[in-house]
């Protein structure tokens, strides 16, 4: 028991403070963003970001599930070849849910009372969240703890960052539009690095 107990600790232990870093940015900077933000703007940032997270959890659609349990329960010569079909798998879900976004836009806009456009940019990033957890789980079942907690630890703080910066400089909009480019970039790294 003590032998398993010692490789599951192991294993973990630099996940678990990846995941304690991103938390600990996070609630740091909440004092500080809340002095940015005036109430309204500070529970508009809230409503977005949870639409953005609730999204880009959906499109997963437990595709993480089904590439773990392949990933670990295939030959190492084929185990690319899941990765590979999961991305795309994943990347024409997106596809599909953008553009019932882009359809219903206008009512759904309506009826949660947010600005279309902060909307669209929150939607479209939501898909680039969903690459980003994408690549974290390869880095995870991979056991590169260490790229995973770098790859946490720089999301995190530039998140947090922009957060302040662009919420101070350029209010919600700059915020929202600077999540969405530093998404997108992330996104162009990632197909660069599965697909060249």
């Amino acid at each position: 028991m003590k032998k398993y107990i010692d490789k599951f600790t192991k294993s973990s232990k630099e996940i678990i403070i990846g995941q304690l870093i991103i938390k600990l940015i996070t609630i740091v900077s909440i004092p500080i963003l809340t002095r940015i933000f005036i109430p309204g703007e500070f529970g508009q940032l809230e409503l977005l970001n949870t639409i953005m997270y609730l999204f880009s959890g959906l499109m997963i659609i437990g595709l993480d599930s089904a590439l773990g349990y392949y990933y670990f329960n295939s030959e190492e010569d084929i185990k690319n070849k899941y990765i590979e079909t999961a991305f795309s798998l994943r990347f024409f879900t997106a596809i599909i849910f953008l553009l019932l976004f882009f359809i219903f836009r206008k009512n759904i806009s309506n009826s949660i009372g947010l600005d279309n456009n902060l909307l669209l940019f929150i939607i479209m990033t939501a898909p680039l969240i969903s690459f980003l957890k994408f690549y974290q789980d390869i880095l995870r079942f991979r056991y590169e703890n260490i790229k995973y907690i770098i790859l946490i630890g720089i999301t995190g703080i530039i998140i947090v960052a922009s957060n302040i910066i662009f919420g101070y400089l350029d209010g919600l909009n700059g915020l929202i539009r600077f999540r969405f480019i530093f998404y997108l970039l992330f996104f162009i790294i990632i197909i660069l690095f599965f697909y060249i």
